[in-house]
């Protein structure tokens, strides 16, 4: 398959960790890892390497698996730059209009 590729992870008792992939380039990006464990295995049984964390905001259910993923991948986290403080091992302070690149495709904040 080429292309952009989603996959959904249920993670705790009501929450979603996503993760998105470019083909092309085999980039991997996470989206709001609550927790570790399950990203990191459904990114293994792909075949993937995660090389971003896109955080949306600092809440427990958002960021507890950021520390982690980082050790396991050494990916860099993108976060508000109002929030990056908060977010473990933050690396990349982003803001409205701003963009992500993930391999070819580009994510605009709002």
């Amino acid at each position: 398959m080429s292309g952009l590729e989603i996959r959904q992870i249920p993670v705790l008792n009501d929450n979603y960790v996503y993760l998105i992939h470019d083909s092309e380039s085999g980039k991997t990006a996470c989206v709001d890892p609550a927790v570790a464990a399950p990203v990191v295995d459904a990114a293994q049984s792909a075949g993937w390497r995660i090389s971003h964390i896109l955080v949306t905001h600092p809440h427990f259910d958002h960021i507890g698996g950021i520390g982690e993923i980082v050790a396991a991948y050494g990916a860099e986290v993108y976060a508000s730059t109002d929030d990056l403080a908060h977010i473990p091992q933050g690396t990349h302070g982003v803001g409205q209009g701003d963009t992500v690149q993930l391999g070819a495709y580009e994510a605009k904040v709002l």
